[in-house]
């Protein structure tokens, strides 16, 4: 279930993304960079996961991957710079590789093959539950988006 939610929000932000691509372009304005770090629970999350910043007023979509550290650096439309504003953030747990037949069978078999369970708890997977929100201003800016699995 969670590979399919993790597909279905990964192609949307592709079809977001491209939808959006000539109106990103001739955004005019101040722009800003954005990186940093993602924790859960004050620890760097493993590498393999995307964190997606969506603009609030122009439904951009600027992510990275999380790489083995925790940190990531934005991009939009193969740029580092990202129009000011306030974005939503979200995070997404790696996906998972496809399965053999075999090996699907063998996790079936264990009651492993519905084994989704993500260290990222799940409202921080949806943007419509997700409370991070920052305020990417013009230059360089660093976040540490914290994640807790208690809330």
């Amino acid at each position: 279930m969670l590979r399919l939610l993790t597909t279905a929000f990964l192609s949307l932000t592709v079809l977001t993304v491209g939808c959006g691509k000539e109106s990103a372009t001739k955004v005019a304005g101040p722009k800003g960079t954005v990186s940093g770090s993602v924790t859960l629970d004050g620890k760097p999350i493993s590498g393999g996961a995307h964190v997606n910043f969506t603009h609030q007023k122009l439904a951009l979509v600027a992510s990275s991957p999380v790489a083995a550290d925790g940190t990531y650096s934005l991009e939009l439309l193969d740029t580092m710079q990202l129009p000011v504003g306030v974005y939503k953030v979200v995070v997404t747990p790696p996906a998972k590789p496809a399965l053999s037949p075999e090996e699907a069978m063998k996790l079936q078999n264990e009651g492993k093959l519905n084994d989704d369970k993500s260290p990222i708890p799940a409202k921080y997977m949806r943007a419509d539950e997700s409370p991070i929100k920052y305020e990417v201003k013009e230059g360089e800016n660093k976040f540490v988006v914290e994640l807790k699995s208690g809330d």
